[in-house]
């Protein structure tokens, strides 16, 4: 009932510490303090948004999806508490079925969204300083309808979704490839599914598919796993020809499909060389051009809209010849990875960086499962990594549950530590004199 009627309305992404606001190009890099300057707003900003369902849609289950709001965020549904969610950059979903309003009637989403930088309990204690914390739903945030026989949404710590897929064996020769898919069952009954899954080449031409039968009872979370027969003579991926597969993962409830996830895949295999500081891909040595990127831009704060990020990855790519990429202290948006795929560009995805040593390990856990089930498809990515600055060996630990088929960079390594779960320090990667 509250009267928003005077409130401005904004476009997704959106932050409330811009030029606009504050009256600084670059404000942090002025005034690195929350009370530095009197016009940044530091504390608490509200969202809402109306919507309706139409008749076709209600019935079915229905999701609200954030892909990053920064950095802690309560959510609400007409009046009704959701829940929270802590972390600037990961993605996150709330399952709004049995709250939302039947066809034609209107529904209030609200978002409370708060940024302080320094952090107290419950908040992430995210730095200040070099590292810019601006505040806002900063990244797309989407409504999601799906049938009751689903894969749930890949990308959150809370839950398992979407696809897992490993490459146990690739050569020039063959290739084996490994799916692991979720499938939930929110009927009340159990359900008789079949999952079907099929490789793609980059024609769209049929490579090989699965098909796998299992009996679903209510309220399960089945992950069905599936290793294909040997690919013979694949195309390899490589910097040099970054040649995408396509998975392709069907839900079918009797004969009809009801959900469909769609994965990208690439074939390669490397090797990094901690004392050589030497990085091999399919068995060729690369030479490392590139560096750093973080979501910031000037007028714009971390509230960066999907195109400028493409324009500025191609930028990268067709003009400065990177195929190297650190994506420093966070999670970066979807595309980056998904661009860097497309371009050959090798990606170190880093999760924690800057003095991130105050947060509890359920915070580094759920970071780290974030940034990982969102990225773990991606043949561009190669190193989980915590930054030169953050020293978690606890994190990487996480990494290693999460992905055993990557290699971790765990930042600063205690020396008296007796860790075995990460695969080298951060300075056995910092950079080479080819890496700019």
């Amino acid at each position: 009932g509250f009267d928003d009627s005077k409130w401005p309305a904004i476009s997704i992404p959106h932050t409330w510490r811009t030029y606009e606001t504050t009256g600084e190009l670059h404000p942090f890099i002025i005034n690195s303090a929350e009370d530095d300057n009197m016009y940044w707003w530091t504390g608490w900003g509200w969202y809402r948004k109306r919507f309706a369902l139409n008749k076709e849609n209600f019935g079915r289950k229905v999701f609200i999806e954030f892909e990053g709001v920064q950095k802690y965020c309560k959510v609400w549904l007409n009046g009704k508490y959701l829940g929270d969610h802590n972390g600037a950059y990961g993605s996150f979903d709330f399952d709004i079925t049995a709250i939302v309003k039947p066809e034609g009637s209107e529904n209030v989403l609200a978002v409370a969204v708060n940024n302080f930088q320094e952090g107290s309990a419950p908040f992430f204690h995210d730095p200040g300083g070099s590292y810019y914390e601006y505040g806002g739903i900063i990244r797309n945030a989407r409504l999601v309808i799906k049938d009751h026989l689903y894969i749930p949404m890949q990308g959150s710590a809370a839950h398992e979704g979407g696809t897992f897929i490993t490459t146990p064996v690739v050569s020039e020769k063959e290739a084996v490839v490994r799916v692991q898919t979720w499938v939930k069952n929110d009927y009340t009954q159990k359900k008789s599914c079949t999952l079907q899954t099929t490789i793609y080449d980059a024609a769209n031409r049929s490579v090989q598919v699965i098909s796998s039968q299992s009996s679903i009872n209510p309220g399960e979370l089945f992950m069905f796993d599936q290793t294909f027969k040997p690919i013979k003579a694949p195309r390899i991926w490589s910097p040099d020809n970054p040649y995408l597969y396509e998975v392709k993962s069907e839900v079918i409830d009797a004969n009809t499909v009801v959900d469909i996830y769609s994965t990208p895949l690439g074939l390669r295999t490397y090797r990094w060389d901690g004392n050589k500081k030497s990085l091999t891909i399919n068995g060729k040595q690369i030479v490392l051009k590139g560096g750093n990127r973080k979501q910031d831009y000037p007028w714009l704060g971390g509230a960066v809209p999907e195109w400028l990020i493409l324009m500025d990855c191609k930028y990268r790519d067709e003009t400065e010849g990177y195929n190297f990429l650190r994506t420093i202290f966070n999670q970066d948006n979807r595309v980056v990875y998904e661009q860097a795929d497309k371009s050959g560009i090798v990606i170190d995805a880093e999760t924690f960086g800057i003095n991130d040593r105050n947060s509890s390990p359920r915070e580094v856990e759920q970071k780290v499962k974030e940034i990982i089930r969102s990225n773990r498809n991606h043949p561009s990515v190669m190193f989980w990594s915590f930054g030169s600055d953050a020293g978690f060996t606890a994190g990487s630990k996480y990494a290693q549950t999460e992905d055993p088929t990557r290699q971790v960079l765990p930042g600063r390594i205690d020396p008296d530590s007796s860790a075995s779960y990460y695969n080298y320090d951060i300075k056995n990667i910092k950079t080479p004199a080819s890496l700019n």
